[in-house]
Formats: C-alpha cells, sequence, structure tokens
C-alpha cells in the first residue's frame, strides 16, 4: 500500500511506529502505544514528513 507517496506494507511496518506515534502526539493525534496506527495519522505523517524532506536549507 502507498500512502502519502511513502510505502508502506498492509500491516503498517513501512513506518517506524515509535517515531510516527512521537509525531502524532506532538500534533494532537491520540494513538496507543501498541497496535495499528490509524491510516489518517499515517497519511499525515507521510504528508509532513515528505513537505518536510523537500524544503531547502
Amino acid at each position: 500500500m502507498t500512502i502519502g507517496g511513502l510505502s508502506t506494507s498492509e500491516d503498517g511496518n513501512g513506518f517506524d511506529g515509535p517515531s510516527v506515534r512521537k509525531w502524532a502526539r506532538e500534533q494532537g493525534y491520540t494513538v496507543r502505544d501498541r497496535g495499528r496506527i490509524p491510516t489518517a495519522v499515517l497519511e499525515a505523517y507521510a504528508a509532513a514528513t515528505k513537505a518536510a524532506s523537500s524544503r531547502p536549507g
């Protein structure tokens, strides 16, 4: 599956879970310590990290 231009497996292993959870909490999302991360959170994370990596400087 592809989310926001980043590839991820069906079980969500394409993202670093702890990093996504930390980012999500900093952004005000509620995420559990274990289990699947909601698709909306993964999409937002992908968009944010893609935007951050495309910035000059």
